[in-house]
C-alpha cells in the first residue's frame, strides 16, 4: 500500500475492536514518505486508543515505517522501539492480525548505513 501515494484511505473494512487490542496504550509516531494522508493514518490510530505523536521520544513505543524513512527509524531503532510497515499498520487496522501482536519489521542498523 506504501507503494502508491493515495490521496485518501477507505476506512469502510477497519475493524477499530480488533486494532485496539493491538493499539491501545501504544504510544505511535509515523515515518517515511507515502502518508499523504498522514493526519488520517494519526486519527484511526487514535480510534484504536493509541497515543500519536509526532517525534520519537523515550516514550515511543511504536514506529509506522513509509517509503524513505529518515533520522526518527534510526532514533527509534536505537531506542528499541517495534517498528512496523504501513501495510502492518493498514492489517492491523482491518483485523487481519490474527494474533492481536505487533510483528516488527527486522531491521539491521549496517543496512541503514549506520
Amino acid at each position: 500500500m506504501t507503494e502508491v501515494m493515495i490521496d485518501r484511505v477507505d476506512s469502510r473494512n477497519f475493524n477499530y475492536d480488533e486494532g485496539r487490542k493491538t493499539l491501545e496504550n501504544e504510544v505511535v509516531v509515523f515515518t517515511g514518505r507515502g502518508f499523504t494522508v498522514r493526519w488520517e493514518l494519526a486519527q484511526f490510530a487514535r480510534n484504536c486508543r493509541a497515543k500519536v505523536e509526532s517525534t520519537v521520544t523515550s516514550r515511543t513505543t511504536l514506529l509506522i515505517v513509509g517509503e524513505k524513512p529518515g533520522g526518527k527509524l534510526i532514533k527509534a531503532k536505537k531506542m528499541g522501539c517495534k517498528i512496523i510497515s504501513c501495510d502492518d499498520f493498514y492489517n492491523i487496522l482491518m483485523g487481519k492480525d490474527e494474533e492481536n501482536d505487533i510483528k516488527e519489521i527486522e531491521l539491521s542498523l549496517d543496512i541503514l548505513n549506520i
